[in-house]
């Protein structure tokens, strides 16, 4: 039962003209934008120097690939997570607020087939989105600067990414489901997710902390953790609540 859901979410999709579309291009406007800024810096478009002090251009080059390299893929999180909410934050409490909930819950389906019927759509079309992100990233970056290699790049594309699209469709439904209006969700979800992976960013950042394979693998399962916990309180909603706003 939960593929009819998965199916309805994607014929709505496309019944969106150019969301499809639309959708690739801000991943690819995503993926572009730390190695656009960089690469104009690097060829004096932006300005570079720090103070006083006049870099000379192997000194450029070797900034411009430490940020690529670490900076980038610590920015890179915020950016899937903001692809994903925008998509999945709507989801249920819109159908809510439209009745079209009511209506498929009067259908032989179960609220838990019709949660995991979207999770499982919108976690896809999330990783997609995601890796559409990651890719253009890593490709400009390497045409940018030679031996480009940031760390752990197979533990940073198949552990943290998925982790990252996981927690943040789980915290985009959870904020869904509990939230009276679109506006509410987007703001409880917003907390969850783009403020947690801001304030990790710029600590981050601050401190000089490399991404290495450790880090990954420790933050990867914990946003796991957390998006199954999440994913458990959303398919535990009683129907009469989305519905109606209480528990009978």
């Amino acid at each position: 039962m939960l593929w009819s859901v998965f199916y309805k979410e994607f014929l709505e999709l496309k019944s969106d003209k150019g969301a499809i579309v639309r959708l690739v291009l801000q991943s690819m406007v995503y993926g572009l934008f730390f190695p656009t800024v960089m690469y104009l810096q690097l060829v004096g478009v932006l300005p570079m120097e720090i103070g006083d002090v006049v870099l000379t251009e192997a000194e450029k080059v070797a900034m411009v690939k430490h940020s690529l390299e670490t900076f980038g893929p610590l920015l890179l999180p915020f950016f899937v997570s903001v692809m994903a909410s925008l998509l999945v934050i709507p989801s249920i409490v819109q159908e809510a607020e439209s009745r079209t909930l009511e209506r498929l819950l009067s259908l032989p389906l179960s609220w838990r087939n019709i949660f995991f019927g979207k999770f499982l759509f919108y976690f896809a079309i999330s990783l997609a989105c995601a890796y559409i992100i990651v890719s253009i990233y890593f490709l400009l970056s390497s045409a940018i600067v030679e031996a480009f290699q940031p760390p752990a790049l197979l533990t940073y594309v198949f552990v943290l990414v998925p982790a990252v699209v996981f927690f943040t469709v789980s915290a985009g439904l959870f904020a869904s489901a509990r939230a009276r209006s679109v506006k509410m969700a987007n703001v409880s979800a917003g907390f969850l997710t783009w403020g947690l992976f801001l304030v990790i960013f710029f600590v981050a950042w601050g401190v000089g902390v490399e991404p290495g394979r450790d880090i990954m693998l420790t933050f990867g399962f914990m946003l796991f953790a957390v998006g199954l916990k999440l994913a458990y309180y959303t398919a535990r909603v009683n129907p009469e609540r989305l519905l109606y706003g209480h528990s009978p």
